[in-house]
């Protein structure tokens, strides 16, 4: 996701990304910016960068907990982390602040071919079907229904 305003600090590392849960009514703090997150945020523009973890890494529950819900709803804010301490930064349009994560959107790997992933190896994932209800269909031909996936801590880019 792109987090546009103004007001952020200048290191990308130093401004927490929070989101508070709709279904639980407390707020949680978002594992801090990645090494490539930093790289593609330009604060001192009003611009961050931030991949969102997977939904039980974000809670630290396990992952059939998870499974019992369809959706989480999510309000983001972002506190930068200033010389005179940090300050929750006001969304001033609510609707660009929601985050909903749809389990129907989120498929779940099955299994990969080859089991080690090496750099321009070729690879097969399997998806379970159960958890891909919403396909993607207006994509142009040029388009992919899936840009990258993520492998214990590794990107998997599919161009």
């Amino acid at each position: 996701m792109f987090i546009r305003g103004y007001g952020l600090n200048d290191n990308p590392e130093s401004n927490y990304i929070m989101l508070e849960s709709s279904e639980f009514g407390e707020k949680i703090f978002a594992p801090l910016l990645t090494e490539d997150d930093a790289f593609n945020s330009q604060p001192s523009l009003g611009n961050i960068a931030y991949r969102l973890p997977s939904i039980h890494d974000l809670l630290q529950v396990p992952d059939d907990f998870v499974q019992t819900y369809s959706s989480f709803t999510f309000w983001v804010t972002v506190l930068p982390n200033m010389d005179h301490g940090t300050e929750e930064l006001i969304c001033e349009n609510t609707n660009n602040c929601k985050i909903v994560y749809y389990q129907g959107y989120t498929p779940r790997m099955h299994y990969i071919s080859p089991p080690t992933v090496y750099f321009e190896s070729w690879t097969q994932l399997w998806f379970d079907p159960k958890n891909t209800f919403y396909l993607i269909d207006d994509l142009k031909d040029d388009e992919m229904m899936f840009i990258n996936a993520k492998i214990g801590g590794i990107l998997l880019d599919f161009e």
